[in-house]
């Protein structure tokens, strides 16, 4: 369904279009979020995530989970708006910390393996690249060949622990009350580690903590997104060393670790 048979089907009058991504639209209607989503597992982490969230004290404001829709496939999620803007570097380290205690609390649920959505995020399309002539594509799906091979070897078992999945500086806000986490369709079970690599790679990316990490699957993922950002940037002709020497870095460092 397009979002205007969504909107007509739901009564969904007067919306403003915040976001449109591959799987998820976001529509805003005063302090009500349309999250209309293609892909059912994603709404459905999503859900399990808001209502784990709900039940627990924290000094953090999270997406309130106001209904869900089944429309003919296409999922909607209707979560309570948090007004804020997106938070300082210098608040985020600290916001980083409470986060990771508040999601320690939460209990086992029926969220996701997180290890098994890392090892579809470790495949990178040759061919979609649209850069598989280029001579240094061989050299970062080389790296990338090493990642899959040093994860596997790292086996399934992982810190019990709710991860958000996504976590970057725009999905972290300054409220007029504190902070806010949003964007939940990412949140599984696994090593927290993981949103503490995501972060650094997508949001600050500095190579510089990596002496400070001590989880070797972390470090795999810092592996990985730099292989991703090398083979986005070939695609479109732009330079990539920096991106496949860091790449390597954190692949050595993850090594060491083992």
């Amino acid at each position: 369904m397009n979002i205007e048979e969504i909107c007509e089907t739901m009564g969904i009058r007067g919306y403003k279009l915040i976001n449109r991504g591959l799987s998820t639209t976001k529509l805003k209607v005063d302090d009500r979020l349309y999250r209309i989503h293609t892909n059912h597992d994603r709404a459905v982490q999503e859900r399990t995530a808001l209502r784990l969230l709900s039940d627990i004290e924290c000094d953090i404001e999270f997406p309130e989970l106001l209904g869900f829709h089944n429309l003919r496939g296409t999922e909607v999620n209707v979560v309570r708006w948090i007004h804020g803007r997106t938070a300082r570097q210098g608040e985020l380290r600290r916001l980083l910390h409470s986060l990771r205690t508040c999601l320690n609390e939460l209990p086992r649920s029926d969220l996701p393996m997180h290890s098994v959505l890392v090892e579809n995020y470790l495949t990178i399309d040759r061919e979609g690249t649209g850069a598989h002539e280029d001579p240094l594509v061989e050299e970062v799906l080389s790296v990338n060949s090493e990642t899959h091979d040093l994860y596997r070897s790292l086996g399934t078992s992982e810190n019990s622990a709710v991860v958000h999945g996504d976590l970057h500086r725009m999905n972290i806000l300054k409220t007029r009350g504190g902070h806010g986490v949003i964007d939940w369709e990412f949140a599984a079970w696994g090593n927290p580690d993981f949103d503490t690599a995501y972060f650094y790679a997508y949001s600050l990316k500095t190579p510089d903590f990596v002496n400070r990490v001590e989880s070797a699957r972390a470090l795999l993922v810092m592996s990985v997104w730099f292989q991703r950002r090398a083979l986005t940037k070939l695609a479109e002709g732009q330079v990539v060393g920096d991106n496949v020497e860091l790449a390597r870095k954190y692949l050595g460092a993850a090594r060491r670790l083992c």
